[in-house]
């Protein structure tokens, strides 16, 4: 998913703020999915 820079300021500032608020539940759901994986290897190591 990429946001262009260059748009971002033609876009409607309530667009924009529903895009950032999904990008951060999108980058807060990577790092649960990366906090669970760095656990299910540490299980799998030891």
């Amino acid at each position: 998913m990429k946001i262009n820079i260059l748009n971002v300021n033609k876009i409607p500032l309530t667009y924009h703020y529903d895009v950032v608020m999904m990008y951060r539940n999108y980058i807060k759901n990577d790092i649960k999915k990366y906090k669970i994986c760095k656990k299910q290897n540490q299980i799998l190591q030891s």
